[in-house]
């Protein structure tokens, strides 16, 4: 509560660092205010009755506390007065500090300072508190904070300042660090002014601070304003560097642009010095930054080695500069640069010199006007000039060339003008004057004299020429004439008189003027007909220059420049319109002409052919020319219409008719023009495509190809994606491809109409063209050229069509037969010279595949190799592999083997056997498996370790990491190094084994021939079982047959599990092992009486499915040769287990399919169209059922089987055959009663009786019915078949006999 106030306050940074905040005036306000309020506070805690009391007893009790505590309040109650004394005062500045920190009008800030100092300075005078100098140094050092921070704020920092720089807004920029400076300066005045009055009204207590202590903040913000401003007026200076070089078009003389490089770097050098300053990370004008001192004096010192190379500049532009003029315009080209200091002084010689050179450029100015003023060189300067004209305009080049370095030398210091050799000067440049005046009026003398009458002559020659060879016509006005008015012109120009004949001619001047204008426009209209009129063009402007020609032929012979004015006016007013309809007529003809051949060039410009710097896949080359080929259809195509309305507007001009001979000759040559531009147009692309596909052209050029393609293995063959050459599918190949681009570029001929042919092209005419045709002819042999090449290089590839065609699988087995030998122990192990000459042969492939370059350029087309050479390494890679991984395979099967074998015969050699082991024979079988092991794989082992170690070493030798071989954990090497000592180990130790258990097993081998007794009556008694009750003769449930047959499995599997248990363990103790024969045969015969039954099931099934098929659709011959089938696989069965047939159960199969074989060729005849519902019905009492309806839908195969056919096979036949007969019967009846219901007779008169009418038969109806008798009859003799139709045969028999008669 009691600490002083200051002027900054240190705050803490969230990141742990420190900052200092410097205060305003309104804290100070704050502080007091605080103060006393916590101070109020205190006392009024203090003076409190507790207090009191407190107070009270400690004084009684006479404590040491007391004293201290009533000085406490004495000094608590001496700083309360303090503090509301002072926030009394101050409060009467708060309203002015909250104006101060708020004010946005920073120039009128000084408003506020004299109010605040004399209100501090009426407090200093008044408080009994606020009246000492630390009180007054914080204060004012809060105020000078404001105005600080106020100022930087008005400012906007050094980056504000940079940008008006950069934006070229110098003055803005200066006038904001001079108004900054203003307003610091003038808070420090005021102060400065009240400290004077402080100390005349209070002499005993003045304002006795030093300013230091005070302002020391505020002057170091005005002295880094100071520093800002003198980097401006520096930027200011440098700036105009940049202008000189670029837009001033930089120093000239002969080292001009080394010079100007030079300057331009300087600038550049000072841009970066300045970029420096201002990328130093703060706020220039942030005065709590310490580097600034150090980064300014740094970035004066490069201005100061800046100024030096620019004095050295200027030094070498000033060497090349040969006049003076020259000279001061380089020192004036550096503005105020010249001033600086360093480059100032460097150049005080050089302005001595160039006065000094001024002089002598007026001596030799004079001396030069004085050897030439006889004969001045008239035309050196200004051609064609007059004699008298051009003396004068070289007089006034002379006053020039003294009057312009004089200009200059005029502008110079007046300290420089006070020398000497100005003087010299300026007497020089009088004399000079003076000589040239004289001379000016010397010649308008001379002239006023030569003018004469024998100009008159000149006016009597004709007003035109004609020049017969090509018709040109030409104005016949004499160069002396010219000449006259000429001088006469610039004499009255200069207000100088002139002799009377030449002011009389000079009056006509506007009116031969007008003339030769009107005559020099007719000459120049008709010589351009007469040059550019082409032969076909010629006839048709005939008529109008015939009428031209005849106009013009008086100006030739009559009429001169003297005749009468309104003769002459006429007769070039009558040309000068018969001339422009001519050639109004012949423009429109030309222009619409040249508009043609402007537009058909157009077509041309550019190829329709484009692509890319880099080769393109053949979609993007497709899309790529869309742009191209659109661009030039849409200019043909809108030409098209262009063309027919500028040939139409010339037919219109003319006024000729469709049929005169001189307009149809020039709509053919139209014709042709469109034709060679069409032709262009398609040289051009072809040309250009030539370029892109000739192998010759692309090496001369050194071009990319044009379109990429990438070769591939697809579906085992080398292929180009896309293909190179033609192609059936929708995308083609790049043959196709380019073709449909150049069929593009012929399609123009089909875009514009013909002009004598509405309906016709100009296609026919392309496809005639030899040079058209020889483009094509050569893009076709260099597209071949380039798809032989191609079809080269995939042959190339196709020699390694072994690597993915040949099965590798069967071709590594076949090698390893080869490649795999039996050693003299039998074991197959690799020959590793035929593995090591199979892996160099595929490695050196894979080198060779690797060596091939990718991309591969052939022609136009840019072949990336890479999928195929990545495929080819793949197969490689793969078929070495293949050999690599059996040698590792080899390796690790071989060494693990033997490794599990060591661990387990190691562990098992150190099991121990009692003869009273609890255990029982479980350890001794354990130690015997143990030995036999050993012994039976000594040798083996000992013969493979050598074959092994050449087996790592030829991996080694191959690239492989053998180290990366782990056999059980550990490195092949050290499994090699390790085995052969280990193994020799483990055979010695199974010796010394085998003498120790001798005994035990001697014992064991005595049990076991026991053991072998009983099992050998267990198998007989099974066998006898299996064949006495075994499914060879159960005829019932196919479960219940297979229900037995698991039952005999089972026990058939425990049978030979203990025979295998039994012989292994013989072998074991060294014992003779048996073959049980019994469990074999009875294996065999389990296993074909299952089949057996599973073809029964599957007979069953079968069947079943036939029950469920409708009648109305089954297919009786389909089943009858399935079933056939079926019965066909039952006999193979037999005859490959001959004891089958002996079995009943394959009987009992065998009848099953019989009696199908028979039903089914029944069902087949029943499926006879002929049979009616009378036979169903002898077939139902045939079976013995009630009825029998096939019409049924549900009437199924079931339906029929259940009539058991096969026990009635004859009775079937019959009906099936009386059926047909039956339907052979009804057919001829029908046939009959249809003839002889539609018969017509003829009727005629009897001959015994004409009113009688009679039957008149043809021929035909008599042989029919002799016809139909006789089959009637043969149908009666068809005995019981006839049966059911006896009524309608006899009665057709009488019919017909009545007939007949």
């Amino acid at each position: 509560i009691l600490e002083s106030p200051e002027d900054t306050t240190v705050i803490e940074e969230p990141g742990g660092g420190k900052r200092v905040e410097h205060l305003t005036p309104d804290c100070e306000v704050a502080f007091w205010e605080t103060r006393a309020s916590h101070l109020n506070a205190i006392w009024s805690q203090l003076s409190g009755q507790r207090i009191s009391k407190v107070l009270d007893f400690l004084s009684s009790e006479q404590s040491t506390y007391a004293v201290a505590f009533q000085k406490t309040m004495r000094e608590a109650l001496s700083h309360r007065e303090e503090a509301n004394d002072n926030l009394k005062y101050l409060q009467t500045l708060a309203k002015w500090f909250q104006n101060l920190n708020e004010q946005d009008d920073f120039p009128a800030l000084p408003e506020l300072f004299k109010p605040i100092v004399h209100t501090i300075l009426l407090i200093w005078k008044n408080s009994d508190h606020y009246n000492k100098p630390m009180r007054l140094v914080v204060l004012v050092r809060m105020i000078c904070n404001a105005v600080i921070a106020q100022a930087v704020k008005y400012v906007s920092g050094s980056d504000a300042i940079f940008g008006y720089l950069e934006d070229e807004d110098f003055p803005k920029a200066v006038e904001t660090l001079k108004t900054a400076l203003k307003v610091c300066g003038a808070f420090k005045t005021i102060y400065f002014d009240f400290k004077d009055m402080a100390a005349n009204e209070c002499p005993q207590n003045p304002w006795a601070v030093t300013p230091a202590a005070i302002f020391v903040r505020l002057n170091a913000f005005m002295e880094r304003c100071m520093d800002m401003l003198e980097l401006c007026h520096t930027f200011v200076n440098f700036y105009k560097l940049d202008k000189m070089v670029e837009g001033g078009g930089g120093l000239g003389g002969t080292k001009g642009a080394t010079l100007t490089d030079t300057v331009r770097d300087i600038y550049m050098s000072f841009k970066r010095c300045t970029d420096q300053l201002k990328m130093t990370g703060y706020d220039l004008l942030d005065i709590s930054v310490e580097g600034f001192d150090d980064d300014y004096a740094s970035f004066k010192q490069t201005v100061k080695e800046l100024e030096r190379r620019l004095a050295a500049v200027i030094h070498l532009a000033y060497l090349d500069r040969t006049t003076p003029l020259a000279k001061y315009k380089l020192f004036e080209s550096f503005d105020s640069l010249v001033k600086r200091p360093l480059i100032e002084d460097d150049l005080e010689q050089k302005y001595v010199a160039v006065v000094n050179e001024t002089l002598s450029t007026l001596n030799e100015t004079q001396r030069v006007f004085a050897r030439l003023r006889d004969s001045p060189p008239v035309n050196a300067t200004t051609p064609n000039q007059p004699p008298v004209a051009g003396s004068l305009l070289w007089c006034a080049g002379m006053r020039a060339r003294m009057e312009a370095p004089m200009t200059k030398f005029k502008e110079l210091d007046a300290t420089m003008l006070e020398r000497e050799e100005a003087k010299e000067v300026f007497k020089v440049a009088q004399q000079l004057e003076a000589a040239l005046s004289e001379y000016q009026e010397q010649k308008r003398e001379e002239w006023r004299r030569d003018c004469q009458a024998t100009f008159q002559i000149k006016l009597e020659l004709p007003l035109m020429v004609r020049h017969p060879a090509k018709g040109h016509l030409e104005v016949n006005f004499a160069p002396e004439l010219v000449r006259l008015l000429r001088e006469a012109k610039y004499f009255l120009s200069l207000g100088l008189e002139i002799p009377d004949s030449a002011a009389d001619l000079f009056e006509k001047v506007d009116t031969f003027r007008i003339w030769c204008e009107n005559m020099d426009m007719v000459v120049a209209l008709n010589n351009e007909m007469m040059d550019h009129l082409l032969p076909v063009e010629k006839p048709l402007m005939k008529p109008y220059m015939d009428r031209f020609n005849a106009a013009v032929e008086p100006g030739i012979i009559s009429l001169c420049w003297e005749s009468d004015h309104d003769s002459i006016g006429n007769y070039v007013d009558n040309i000068l319109e018969l001339v422009r309809a001519a050639h109004e007529i012949f423009s429109h003809l030309k222009h619409n002409f040249g508009k043609a051949r402007s537009v058909i060039g157009q077509w041309s410009e550019s190829p329709m052919v484009e692509r890319k710097p880099r080769p393109t896949d053949m979609k993007e080359f497709l899309q790529m020319q869309k742009n191209p080929q659109s661009k030039v259809y849409g200019l043909v195509k809108d030409s098209s219409k262009e063309l027919q309305v500028l040939l139409k507007h010339s037919h219109h001009e003319l006024h000729l008719g469709n049929t005169d001979p001189a307009w149809m000759s020039y709509v053919n040559f139209s014709n042709n023009l469109v034709v060679t531009g069409l032709g262009e147009v398609v040289v051009v692309s072809l040309s250009y495509l030539l370029e892109q596909v000739d192998i010759d052209s692309i090496k001369e050029k050194d071009l990319l190809p044009l379109i990429e393609v990438s070769l591939d293995l697809v579906g085992g063959d080398v292929t180009f994606q896309p293909d190179v050459g033609h192609l059936s599918t929708k995308q083609g190949g790049v043959r196709d491809a380019l073709n449909k681009s150049i069929g593009a570029i012929m399609n123009v001929g089909n875009l514009m109409k013909r002009f004598d042919n509405p309906e016709g092209g100009y296609i026919r005419e392309l496809h005639s063209n030899p040079h058209i045709n020889m483009m094509l002819s050569l893009l076709s042999e260099a597209l071949n050229e380039t798809e032989e090449k191609l079809a080269d290089l995939k042959g190339e590839f196709n020699t390694y069509s072994y690597l993915w065609q040949t099965d590798l699988s069967e071709f590594f087995a076949d090698f390893k037969k080869d490649a795999t030998e039996p050693t003299a122990l039998g074991q197959e192990l690799p020959n590793l010279d035929k593995f090591h000459a199979a892996l160099s042969k595929y490695e050196q492939v894979r080198e060779d595949i690797n060596c091939i370059p990718s991309p591969t350029d052939v022609g136009h087309v840019r072949v990336n190799v890479a999928p195929i050479k990545q495929a080819l390494r793949g197969h490689v890679d793969r078929w070495i592999n293949v050999f690599i991984d059996d040698l590792k395979t080899t390796l690790k099967t071989k060494l693990g083997s033997l490794e599990e074998l060591m661990a387990s015969a190691t562990l098992g050699l150190t099991t121990v056997v009692t003869e009273n082991d609890k255990e029982g024979r479980g350890k001794l079988d354990a130690v015997m498996r143990t030995l036999r092991d050993v012994n039976g794989e000594d040798e083996k082992v000992a013969e493979m370790f050598e074959p092994l170690g050449k087996t790592v070493a030829m991996l080694k030798k191959h690239g492989v990491k053998v180290d990366e071989i782990k056999i059980n954990d550990k490195e092949v090497n050290d499994v090699l190094e390790d085995a052969p000592m280990s193994w020799k180990d483990l055979v010695a130790s199974s010796f010394r084994k085998k003498e120790e258990i001798f005994d035990l097993q001697k014992a064991e081998q005595d049990k076991i021939k026991e053991e072998a007794e009983i099992f050998w009556q267990k198998i007989r008694e099974f066998r006898t079982d299996f064949r006495a009750n075994g499914p060879f003769a159960f005829q019932g449930e196919v479960q219940k047959a297979y229900d037995q047959l698991d039952d005999f499995s089972v026990t058939l599997v425990e049978m030979e599990a203990g025979a295998t248990k039994l012989n292994a363990t013989k072998a074991l103790y060294d014992l003779p092992v048996i073959d049980y024969n019994e469990t074999k045969a009875t294996r065999e015969e389990l296993g074909a009486l299952k089949r057996m039954w599973d073809f029964k099931a599957n007979v069953g099934n079968v069947y079943t499915d036939w029950k469920t098929k409708l009648w109305n659709v089954v297919d009786t011959e389909a089943l009858d040769d399935q079933n056939k089938g079926i019965l066909k696989n039952l006999r193979s069965m037999g005859n490959e287990n001959p004891v089958m047939k002996g079995w009943q159960v394959f009987r009992d199969i065998e009848e099953n399919i019989r009696n199908m074989v028979v039903v089914l060729p029944l069902m087949n005849e029943l499926h006879n169209p002929s049979m009616r519902q009378r036979h169903w019905s002898m077939l139902a009492t045939t079976c013995g059922v009630k009825t029998i309806d096939p019409g049924n839908p549900k009437f199924t195969l079931n339906d029929i089987m259940s009539l058991n056919l096969h026990q009635f096979v004859d009775d079937v036949s019959e009906i099936v055959e009386t059926a047909q007969k039956e339907l052979k019967i009804e057919t001829k009846l029908a046939a009959i009663e249809k003839n002889w219901n539609g018969i017509e007779l003829d009727y005629t008169n009897s001959r015994s009786s004409p009113d009688i009418k009679v039957i008149k038969p043809g021929e035909e109806v008599v042989e029919g019915l002799d016809a139909d008798q006789l089959e009637l009859q043969t149908i009666f003799g068809m005995g019981k078949f006839m049966e059911f139709f006896k009524d309608r045969v006899i009665n057709w028999q009488g019919t017909l006999g009545l007939m007949q008669d």
